[in-house]
């Protein structure tokens, strides 16, 4: 999958879970700064590991604080605990 694939995606399903219109979401916006609680955040990891099949670290809206960052480690592999079968 693509970086902006992947982000994009990031995009739509944090506006989902914040509850706010998708264009009021850049991906330049910390996760902190659009208001993704740490609840949402895990829930968030679970899934992108549900959507990508790979398993996403929980901590990947602390590492990688933007969508864009975020992004850009799912996409190098950056945030992979293993591969799902």
């Amino acid at each position: 999958m693509s970086e902006e694939a992947i982000c994009q995606w990031l995009v739509h399903a944090v506006a989902r879970y914040v509850r706010v219109d998708v264009a009021k979401v850049r991906p330049s916006m910390t996760f902190e700064e659009i208001g993704l609680s740490s609840l949402a955040a895990v829930t968030l990891s679970a899934e992108l590991s549900d959507a990508f099949g790979v398993d996403v670290d929980p901590l990947l809206t602390w590492e990688y604080p933007t969508i864009a960052e975020a992004a850009r480690a799912i996409a190098q592999g950056n945030v992979y605990l293993r591969k799902q079968a």
